[in-house]
């Protein structure tokens, strides 16, 4: 797993997601799997992927590691399409045992949780340059996980959880050392 650290300022969230896509030439945008997702705390954006970059650190994690984490995700229900075939977006989860165990459920098979806070935020809304706007609930997590399976838990937060992870939603981030 790797960690490329930059810096954001002066840039919109959409320029933001371009200028990532940049460092990773071989993927085309929108043409194939994202290969990263970040966390953007200010001036300061940590890319976390499973390719290195020219500026990449490499991040090693253990099994049965226990760790603080972080992580502000989209938890959403999904999608259905109506009877005319347009697509309907489910409602997002509001109760805070829905939202932990949305996170359970990504996290299953690589990591299991221990205590867990959930603080709902306000949505993030994203403006394409056309002038659409991507709207996301927002969910912010903070607790003590350990980790079951080291390389499914480093494919897992490579590119992160939830919708919207290429704006910058749904990277886990690890604080400090193994506890």
């Amino acid at each position: 797993m790797w960690v490329t650290v930059l810096n954001s300022a002066d840039c919109s969230r959409y320029e933001l997601h371009q200028k990532l896509w940049g460092l990773f030439p071989q993927h085309q945008a929108g043409k194939s799997d994202r290969p990263f997702c970040y966390k953007d705390t200010g001036d300061t954006v940590y890319v976390l992927s499973n390719t290195e970059t020219g500026e990449s650190i490499s991040v090693d994690v253990k099994q049965g590691g226990r760790y603080m984490f972080t992580v502000t995700a989209s938890a959403r229900r999904g999608t259905y399409r109506d009877e005319n075939g347009k697509r309907v977006r489910l409602k997002p989860y509001t109760t805070s045992s829905e939202l932990k165990q949305w996170l359970a459920r990504r996290l299953d098979g690589c990591a299991e949780l221990g205590l867990v806070d959930v603080t709902v935020l306000p949505p993030r809304t994203v403006t394409k340059p056309n002038g659409n706007k991507m709207v996301f609930p927002q969910t912010e997590f903070k607790g003590v996980l350990t980790i079951t399976d080291v390389d499914k838990f480093k494919r897992v937060v490579s590119v992160g959880i939830g919708q919207g992870c290429a704006f910058g939603l749904g990277a886990i981030l690890l604080i400090g050392d193994e506890l």
